[in-house]
């Protein structure tokens, strides 16, 4: 994910968000592409809810909304 995710902490950088931030979102999307085993905009929006589905199971409400920020994030900038 190397050209995707440095494209994600260069937009997060300008935009002025905190290092830990852009780590912990950066981080969701790389557990999302090593969960599927394949590059996140290979993804259908499908897959990507059924995840979203299992962190909430698995993981706290806030732990979830993170996922779904970090996501969201990451997809705007890659218009999925």
């Amino acid at each position: 994910m190397g050209i995707l995710r440095d494209n994600m902490v260069k937009s997060m950088t300008l935009n002025g968000y905190a290092p830990k931030t852009i780590s912990t979102y950066t981080s969701c999307v790389s557990r999302l592409a090593y969960y599927y085993k394949r590059s996140p905009l290979l993804l259908t929006k499908k897959e990507i809810s059924d995840f979203l589905y299992y962190q909430s199971q698995n993981c706290s409400s806030s732990t979830t909304r993170l996922y779904y920020e970090s996501f969201k994030h990451f997809f705007s900038l890659n218009n999925k």
